[in-house]
C-alpha cells in the first residue's frame, strides 16, 4: 500500500450502520465508501495530489495511482527473483542490524555478491564452456587453506585485518569450492554428472542479481521496529518462506554465522532501552568530553613527544647577536635561492607548455593547408602519387587499324548473339577472332565467310517469317494485306528465302536481298513495324543506307562475288546484315528481357552489399560484446577461465564470418559476371577516357584491355611535360 506522507496508508473500513438501499459515494482507487459527498470530495483531492509515495521504491511527489503503479513495477523485479534465492537474502538480511534499509540492503548485497548458495541455479565453467549447474554443497577451505591465506602478504590488508575479516565474515570466496550438478536441459528430471569448481568457475546470469533488486526484495520484505531502532523481517514474509526451519548450515556452511555492523536509528519514542539482538556488540567508540576525545591506550601523545625538543631548546647555549645575524641572512638567503629556482622552474614549465602548444598549433595549421590544397581540384597529371602505366603489347594481326573497331564489332556481335542465330551449327566451337579474320581476308570460295553470310541471310528470313505470321494474326480480317505481307522478293518467281543457298549462290542471294531491302509494304503492316520495332520504317533499313553510301558494292556483286570485295566492303556488307537482324521485334524482345535481367542482377548486387555491411557492423557489435564480458569476467575473477571462454567464442565468431565472407566474395564475383555480360549485350560502353579522350575497352569475345585513339582533336596539353620513367623509356 503506498504511504502518505511517509506514513503507512490505512483506507477507512465501511460505515456500521450502512443499510442496503442507501446511497453512497464509491472510491475506485483507494475502494472506501463514503455516505458524505464533502468526506468523498476530500478523499478524491487527496488521491489526487502530490503526496504519496511508493513504499518499495521510496519515490515521492506521486499521486495514488502512480504509487500503486509504482509498487506494481517494484514487485514485478521482486518476483523475478528466483525462490532458491529469496531464502539467502531473507535468512541474511535477518542477522543485519541496521537503522537505515539502504545500509542493511548494502550489507546483504555485497556479502552475496561473491558468495553462491546450496539450491542456487548459475552458470560453471564444465569441459571448457559454460553450462547450466546447480550448487548441491559449498566446500569450505581447509585449516591448512586458511593458514596460508592468513600468512599471505596482502598489500590492501594486513595480518590483523584478515583476522577480523573471517572473525566477522568467515571464509573469503575465493578460498571456497562448490559441489555442483550440471543440468542437461530444462527439465526438472534431466541432471548430469557432479563437478567440484571453483569461486572463478561460476557465475549468476547477467541481471539475475543486482544491487536495485536486492533493494526492493528487502523493502518489500522488511519493517522499521521503532522500538529497536532497527530494519527487521516482516512476520508474514519469514512464515512464507518457511524460514523456520531453516539454517545458516542449510543454505551455506557449517559455522557462525556473519556478524555485521550494528548502527541504530535515533528513537522516536521513549521506551525502556531494548535488549541486545542478534548477540551482537555495539563498536567502542571512543568518548569525548567537551568535543575532545580521550586518548586510547597504546595512541602517542603530541606533549609527550614535543617534550624532549622543547627542554633541549632550554638547556641550548645562547648564541651571540652577531652569530644569530649570520644564521638568518644564511636562511633567508637559502630561502631567496629556493624561491628563485620555484620561480625559474616553473617559468620553464609554462615556457613548455606554450611552445608545445604552439608546436601542436603550427601542426594543425600546417596540415589544414595541406588537406585545404589537397582537396582542390587540378590536372590528374600534376598528381604526385602517379604510376607508370604497363607498357602495351601491340596486337598482331592483319587488320588496319581504321577497320578494327568495325571488326572487333562483329565478333562481338557473334559472341552475344550466337544463340539467337544458332551458330553453333556452322561454327560448333564459337566465331573466333582468327575466324573472322580469315573470312575477311582470304577469297576462299567455300570458307569461313559463306558460313557467315548464310547464318545472318537464313537468321534474316526467319525473323521476316515470324514477322509475317504476326501481322497475319494482328490483321486476320485484312485480305489485302494478307496478299501484300505473303508476297516479297523473289527471283524467276521463286521467294527468296526458298532459294538454295550454299557457296557458290550466296553472293546473288545477297545482291538480291540487298536490292529489295526497305521496299514498299501495306499501310497495316507499316503502322506494325512502326509500333512494334521502334518506330522504324521502310527508310531506316540499314540496307537502304549501304545502297545510298555504298553503291559500288552492289554493281561489285553484279558481276563478282562477295569473296572478291575488298577488306572493308566485306565488313560493310556484314555490318549491314547485323544492324538488319537487330531492327526486329524478336531480337528486340531478347534485348529488353536482358535490360530487365541486368537491372534485377544491379539490383541484388546492391542489396548483398548492402546485407554485407550491416552483418560487419553486426560483427563488431558481437566482438565488442565479447570484449566487454571478457573485462567484466577479469574483474569479478577467474580471469583465465573467462579468456579461454572469450578465445573460443571469438574464434568462433571469426570462422562464421570468415565463411560468409568467402560466400560474399563467390556470389559477388558471380553477379558481377553475369552483368558483365548482359552489359556487353545491352549497354555496351567503354571503361572510361582519359585526358587525352583515349577510349579504354574490355570485349567479351577477345582477352585484353584495348585503347581507343582517334581523336585528332583532343585539344592543348600541359605547358610542362609530364614526368617519365628513364628506364621504362629504354626498353
Amino acid at each position: 500500500m503506498p504511504l502518505l506522507r511517509r506514513q503507512p496508508f490505512v483506507p477507512n473500513p465501511p460505515p456500521p450502520d450502512l443499510q442496503a438501499n442507501d446511497e453512497v459515494f464509491y472510491c475506485p482507487l483507494t475502494k472506501e465508501v463514503f455516505k458524505d459527498f464533502e468526506a468523498f470530495f476530500e478523499r478524491t483531492i487527496l488521491c489526487n495530489s502530490l503526496l504519496w509515495s511508493c513504499s518499495l521504491t521510496g519515490k515521492t511527489n506521486l499521486t495514488f495511482q502512480e504509487a500503486i503503479d509504482s509498487e506494481k513495477r517494484a514487485l514485478q523485479t521482486v518476483n523475478d527473483i528466483p525462490y532458491e534465492l529469496k531464502q539467502p537474502l531473507l535468512y541474511i538480511a535477518s542477522l543485519t542490524c541496521r537503522g537505515k534499509v539502504n545500509d542493511a540492503c548494502d550489507d546483504v548485497y555485497y556479502f552475496m555478491k561473491d558468495r553462491y548458495f546450496v539450491h542456487e541455479h548459475l552458470e560453471a565453467i564444465l569441459r571448457g564452456k559454460w553450462y547450466p549447474a546447480k550448487i548441491l554443497r559449498v566446500v569450505p577451505p581447509t585449516a591448512s587453506e586458511l593458514q596460508k591465506y592468513k600468512e599471505e602478504k596482502d598489500e590492501d590488508l594486513s595480518t590483523d585485518d584478515k583476522l577480523q575479516l573471517l572473525n566477522q565474515y568467515g571464509p573469503p570466496p575465493e578460498l571456497l569450492k562448490y559441489e555442483v550438478r550440471e543440468l542437461l536441459s530444462d527439465d526438472e528430471g534431466a541432471a548430469g554428472p557432479i563437478h567440484l569448481v571453483t569461486v572463478d568457475c561460476v557465475r549468476r546470469e547477467k541481471r539475475l542479481y543486482s544491487r536495485e533488486k536486492v533493494r526492493l526484495y528487502l523493502r518489500h520484505c522488511m519493517e522499521f521496529d521503532e522500538f529497536q531502532g532497527i530494519w527487521v523481517i516482516k512476520p508474514e514474509a519469514w512464515k512464507k518462506l518457511e524460514m523456520e526451519t531453516i539454517t545458516y548450515a542449510d543454505i551455506f556452511i557449517a559455522g557462525p554465522r556473519p556478524s555485521f555492523e550494528v548502527s541504530r536509528a535515533v528513537k522516536r519514542v521513549s521506551k525502556p532501552p531494548a535488549p541486545p539482538s542478534k548477540g551482537a556488540d555495539t563498536p567502542k567508540t571512543p568518548s569525548r568530553v567537551n568535543g575532545s576525545s580521550t586518548p586510547v591506550k597504546g595512541t602517542p601523545k603530541r606533549a609527550s613527544q614535543s617534550a624532549p625538543n622543547s627542554k633541549s631548546a632550554t638547556k641550548s647555549p645562547k648564541m651571540d647577536a652577531e652569530a644569530l645575524a649570520k644564521e638568518f641572512i644564511k636562511i633567508r638567503e637559502e630561502r631567496e635561492s629556493l624561491r628563485q629556482f620555484a620561480d625559474r622552474r616553473k617559468q620553464q614549465k609554462i615556457e613548455e607548455k606554450q611552445l608545445a602548444k604552439e608546436k601542436k598549433k603550427e601542426e594543425k595549421r600546417a596540415m589544414a593547408e595541406y588537406v585545404k590544397e589537397w582537396s582542390k581540384q587540378r590536372d590528374d597529371l600534376e598528381c604526385d602519387d602517379l604510376k607508370d602505366l604497363p607498357i602495351p603489347i601491340p596486337v598482331q594481326c592483319r587488320i588496319p587499324n581504321g577497320l578494327f573497331g568495325d571488326f572487333l564489332m562483329v565478333l562481338e556481335f557473334f559472341h552475344c548473339f550466337g544463340e539467337e542465330l544458332q551458330l553453333k551449327d556452322n561454327f560448333p566451337a564459337g566465331l573466333t577472332f582468327d575466324l573472322l579474320e580469315r573470312a575477311v581476308f582470304e577469297n576462299e570460295v567455300s570458307g569461313p565467310l559463306s558460313d557467315i553470310i548464310q547464318v545472318l541471310l537464313s537468321s534474316l528470313f526467319e525473323y521476316q517469317d515470324a514477322e509475317a505470321e504476326e501481322v497475319k494474326e494482328a490483321n486476320s480480317g485484312d485480305q489485302q494485306d494478307q496478299e501484300v505481307t505473303e508476297s516479297g522478293p523473289t527471283y524467276q518467281g521463286t521467294p527468296l528465302k526458298k532459294l538454295s543457298m550454299d557457296s557458290l549462290t550466296v553472293s546473288e542471294v545477297l545482291r538480291l536481298h540487298l536490292v529489295s531491302s526497305g521496299g514498299r509494304s501495306s499501310e497495316l503492316r507499316s503502322k506494325w513495324r512502326y509500333q512494334q520495332r521502334g518506330g522504324y520504317s521502310s527508310a531506316d533499313d540499314p540496307g537502304v543506307q549501304l545502297r545510298e553510301e555504298d553503291p559500288h558494292i552492289l554493281h561489285t556483286l553484279a558481276t563478282n562475288t562477295v569473296y572478291e570485295l575488298p577488306i572493308g566492303d566485306k565488313l560493310k556488307v556484314i555490318k549491314c546484315l547485323c544492324h538488319q537482324i537487330l531492327t526486329y521485334a524478336s531480337i528486340r524482345d531478347v534485348l529488353e528481357e536482358k535490360s530487365s535481367r541486368l537491372l534485377q542482377i544491379r539490383q541484388e548486387l546492391r542489396a548483398l552489399h548492402s546485407n554485407e555491411r550491416r552483418m560487419r557492423r553486426e560483427d563488431a557489435a558481437k566482438k565488442a560484446k565479447i570484449r566487454a564480458s571478457e573485462e567484466n569476467g577479469n574483474t569479478e575473477g577467474g580471469e583465465s577461465q573467462t579468456s579461454a571462454v572469450t578465445s573460443a567464442e571469438m574464434d568462433e565468431l571469426d570462422k562464421e564470418c570468415a565463411k560468409r565472407r568467402a560466400e560474399y566474395i563467390k556470389k559477388e564475383q558471380q553477379l558481377r559476371l553475369q552483368a558483365t555480360r548482359l552489359q556487353s549485350m545491352t549497354h555496351f560502353m567503354p571503361l572510361g577516357q582519359d585526358r587525352a579522350f583515349r577510349r579504354f575497352w574490355v570485349f567479351e569475345s577477345c582477352p585484353g584491355l584495348f585503347v581507343e585513339d582517334d581523336d585528332d582533336f583532343v585539344g592543348a596539353c600541359l605547358s610542362h611535360p609530364t614526368p617519365t620513367s628513364p628506364q621504362k623509356n629504354r626498353k
